[in-house]
């Protein structure tokens, strides 16, 4: 930093004028300050984590190091990891917080995660504000990503209602358009993308003075709707959930029924919907999930077997298995709502089974996280390894990769690993029992019995819960589940019956010029001797083949407004006995 004294002129330290002593002092003054920024910045990052002195330079890269910082929003599209949420205040380097930057690297080759020069930097706009735990939703085509919810630092920058940032990618261009004005930003809440079905989806969190310029009255305003939003022609919708309002949590989606269902599962739940803050919430049994079927608009919940520590602050990732037909729901970080004991067991969810699994090994205590995934690498960006508003204590990288089929943590990043296996433990559990041993009602158990013929979510960035179900190599291990017959069998019945249809009209071809013939040796040689009547050859239309009904689109419905908030049965939220199921 450079200070001038008096237009840039410097004073003899040894003059005894007025003149001079007030710019020595006001020398000392400066210094001291410059010291004391310096020894600020210096106790956010460790002498490890802090490879740069201020450089009064925007940084291009991570190089000079990395600290902590937390509730950034990752997305993964066209083979690039995009996070935003990350200001310089808390970078090596920087140390500015006005300096808004996104972070990217390149998903194509190997590297380390923890070389800064992999994930580099760009400066986000100034009409773009600095949001945490927001959403960040790539379009069907990876040709947009759209930015929604979460907070800002200060009531200044505040986009107004229904305003979304939008990266145009091939341009990197930010804009900040209208969308709707009645689209309220919410934060704490839970959200997935499906591009495939061009809708995303934001369940759960709130409004307050950090969301909305027209709440001053220091009071949470909890969502009573969750939103849709279609990620191509950017137009929102709201629906109902019977289990709103409600904070954290996951939400992932899943290719069964004619649309794919929505399932959510954990949380905490306010006493009102307009509450001073979470102090007093009660946190969700996991013993259930939650099932939106977006065909039919209609929610539904299942009981879980198995036992695992309910938890705050985590992020998801769902992949697929295709030797079982299952996908699996891994749970990374959180927090423990009651104690606030930062958790580093790593907790699994079998679906159709609905059955809970332990993972044979711990991730980093990290709570505050956001995922993205990759094949069998989930990127677990962030986090705070304390419930404080420091974080604890500085950690080597941005993101760190858990791998779910060794079920271990990770540093290098390999583009080759996107098959994925469920564990073993979780195979012998469900080729015994592939589905509960108790549905809740047959709708439920209909619903799971009919998977769609494309699924397509991907990662989308919210520090509670980011989720991938993604069969793309971008995101996820390949999947392509399907209901009704292989494609091998129709295949089969197309060839057999256009063969049939070739014999039939050979067939018929063959009569008809036997008959022609018959005719007309008839016709000329009637007095030799009478043509024997032949048989009737008409031909009858062969019977059509039942054509299969295709998939609905993901288009999302209104629901009427319901009469209120549905509880559900308390038969049906009554969980057995703790069964722990560790991982092999």
């Amino acid at each position: 930093m450079f200070y001038q004294l008096d237009g840039g002129e410097f004073y003899d330290t040894g003059s005894t004028t007025k003149a001079g002593t007030r710019a020595m002092v006001s020398l000392l003054l400066a210094c001291l300050a410059s010291a004391l920024l310096v020894q600020a910045d210096s106790t956010w990052c460790t002498p490890g984590t802090n490879k740069c002195s201020f450089t009064g330079h925007i940084l291009t890269d991570l190089s000079c190091g990395f600290c902590r910082t937390w509730t950034l929003s990752p997305s993964i599209a066209s083979n690039t990891l995009r996070i935003v949420g990350l200001d310089g205040g808390s970078l090596p380097g920087d140390f500015s917080a006005s300096n808004n930057y996104m972070v990217s690297t390149s998903l194509t080759a190997k590297f380390d995660l923890t070389d800064g020069t992999a994930w580099r930097m760009s400066v986000v706009p100034t009409s773009v504000p600095n949001v945490r735990d927001s959403a960040f939703w790539p379009s069907r085509d990876n040709s947009t990503i759209w930015q929604y919810g979460g907070r800002t630092p200060s009531s200044d920058s505040i986009l107004d209602s229904g305003v979304l940032p939008e990266l145009a990618v091939s341009s990197y261009s930010w804009s900040t358009p209208v969308t709707d004005v009645s689209l309220a930003r919410l934060d704490a809440g839970v959200n997935v993308n499906v591009p495939d079905r061009q809708n995303a989806y934001y369940v759960g969190g709130y409004q307050d003075s950090t969301t909305s310029k027209t709440i001053t009255d220091g009071l949470k305003h909890f969502a009573t709707k969750m939103i849709a939003f279609n990620t191509t022609s950017a137009s929102p919708n709201t629906l109902s959930a019977p289990f709103l309002p409600v904070q954290n949590g996951a939400v992932t989606y899943l290719p069964y029924g004619k649309a794919g269902s929505l399932l959510y599962f954990g949380g905490e739940t306010p006493s009102s919907a307009t509450v001073t803050d979470c102090t007093d919430c009660q946190v969700n049994p996991w013993n259930h999930i939650w099932i939106y079927d977006i065909a039919s608009d209609q929610w539904h919940s299942q009981n879980t077997t198995g036992y695992v520590r309910p938890r705050s602050e985590f992020c998801t990732s769902t992949v697929f298995d295709r030797d079982t037909n299952s996908w699996q729901i891994w749970t990374m970080g959180g927090v423990d709502f009651n104690t606030k004991t930062v958790l580093g067991d790593v907790a699994v969810l079998s679906i159709p089974a609905f059955q809970w699994f332990n993972a044979t090994s711990n991730a980093p205590l990290r709570m505050s996280v956001a995922c993205a995934t990759y094949g069998s690498q989930v990127f677990v960006v962030g986090g705070r390894n304390a419930d404080t508003s420091t974080g604890g204590t500085d950690y080597p990288g941005i993101a760190y990769i858990y791998d779910v089929n060794k079920q271990s943590t990770a540093s290098i990043f390999d583009p080759s690993l996107t098959a994925y296996a469920a564990p073993s433990t979780i195979r012998a559990a469900i080729s015994t029992s592939s589905t509960p041993a108790s549905w809740t009602d047959v709708t439920v158990q209909s619903l799971f019995s009919n998977t769609t013929t494309n699924s397509n979510a991907t990662a989308s960035a919210s520090p509670s819960t980011t989720t991938s179900a993604s069969p793309s190599a971008t995101n996820s291990a390949s999947s392509n589940s399907s209901s009704g017959l292989s494609i091998g069998a129709i295949v089969g019945i197309v060839v057999g019956v256009v063969a049939l249809l070739l014999i039939l009209a050979v067939v018929a071809l063959f009569l008809w010029r036997r008959k022609s013939k018959a005719q007309a040796h008839h016709h000329d040689d009637s007095h030799r001797f009478e043509k024997a009547e032949l048989a009737d050859t008409t031909m009858h239309a062969a019977p059509k083949m039942a054509q299969a009904e295709m998939p609905a689109t993901g288009y999302v419905h209104q629901l009427p407004d319901g009469p209120g908030r549905h509880e559900m049965d308390t038969s049906t939220r009554k969980a057995g006995p703790p069964v722990v199921h560790e991982l092999s």
